[in-house]
C-alpha cells in the first residue's frame, strides 16, 4: 500500500492515511482522506498481488458495501474504469475466484453481473454499452432457472441452463 500512495504523489494523491493498515481477511486496508473529504480504502490481497482503490463514498464502493464487501464479493481486482456510454466499472474477486462486476451510470444506478458469466460476456461482445445501454437490474434467478439481466436500451438477455443466451425487447 505504502508503494502506491508514493506513486500517486502521498498526499496530493490519495490524502493523508486515516488508518494505519489493517488486516481485512487474507488481505490488508487502509484509508485515506483528502482536504476536500474524499476517502480512498486501498486493497492489497495476495491473490492479486496488487493494490487497487475503491472510492468510499462513490456509488460502486456503496454496492460493495450492500453486497457484503470483502466477505462476499472479495478483494477489487481492477480500479474504477470509465466505460462507453459515460459509465464506470470496477471488478471484485472472491477466494472461491467468482468474479463479480460492479457498474454504475448515471440513468441505472449501480448493478453487478457475474464478469465470467455468459451474460456479461453477450453484453460485452455483442455491442455492450451502444447496442444494449447499462444494466438495470442485477442478474436475477428466475424461478424457470434462468438468469436474467434487464438493459437501460429495453432489452432482456436470458441465461438458460444449457448455457444459452437469448435476447429480448422488453
Amino acid at each position: 500500500i505504502g508503494a502506491k500512495y508514493r506513486s500517486a504523489g502521498y498526499e496530493r494523491g490519495y490524502g493523508f492515511p486515516t488508518s494505519e493498515e489493517q488486516r481485512v481477511g487474507e488481505g490488508v486496508a487502509q484509508k485515506f482522506a483528502r482536504g476536500d473529504g474524499r476517502v480512498t480504502a486501498l486493497y492489497w490481497t495476495p491473490q492479486h498481488h496488487r493494490v487497487h482503490a475503491v472510492w468510499e463514498p462513490g456509488a460502486i464502493a456503496a454496492k460493495f458495501r450492500r453486497m457484503g464487501g470483502i466477505n462476499a464479493v472479495g478483494f477489487p481486482s481492477s480500479h474504477e474504469t470509465l466505460i462507453t456510454g459515460g459509465g464506470v466499472t470496477q471488478t471484485f474477486q472472491n477466494n472461491s475466484g467468482r468474479n463479480t462486476i460492479i457498474v454504475w451510470s448515471e440513468s441505472t444506478g449501480t448493478t453487478s453481473l457475474n464478469s465470467n458469466g455468459g451474460l456479461y460476456w453477450h453484453w460485452r461482445n455483442n455491442g455492450y454499452t451502444t447496442q444494449y445501454g447499462f444494466p438495470k437490474t442485477d442478474e436475477t434467478l428466475q424461478a424457470n432457472g434462468t438468469v436474467t439481466v434487464d438493459f437501460s436500451k429495453g432489452y432482456r438477455l436470458t441465461w438458460s441452463p444449457n448455457g444459452r443466451i437469448t435476447e429480448s425487447r422488453i
